[in-house]
């Protein structure tokens, strides 16, 4: 339990330091952003669900949970599809395959 709260710690200052625009974003402090880096401020699409409970006596964690939520929201993040300018005929053809194609036709 420890370690999972000390992840979710550090998953909300990685968020606060990226709404901020600080250089530093600390992606390294825990596994959990670690593996998520790529997700929050990355290059990914990402979707956030947050569970809440209607309760009055849960009222502090749901406040949190959707204060964490709004936070989260305002990250832009800028992804994109990475494209090859190889078309697909010439992947499978190999540099050996062209030399003996030469050599046959003469």
């Amino acid at each position: 339990s420890g370690a999972i709260n000390t992840s979710l710690f550090v998953l909300g200052q990685v968020v606060d330091a990226l709404n901020a625009g600080q250089p530093r974003i600390p992606y390294r402090d825990s596994k959990l952003t670690r593996l998520l880096q790529d997700s929050v401020g990355g290059t990914s699409h990402a979707c956030m669900i947050v569970n809440i409970a209607p309760e009055e006596s849960f009222y502090t964690d749901t406040y949190t949970t959707l204060n964490f939520a709004a936070k989260s929201k305002q990250i832009v993040n800028k992804p994109f599809t990475r494209e090859s300018m190889v078309r697909p005929h010439e992947v499978l053809k190999r540099p050996a395959d062209s030399a003996s194609d030469g050599a046959s036709k003469r």
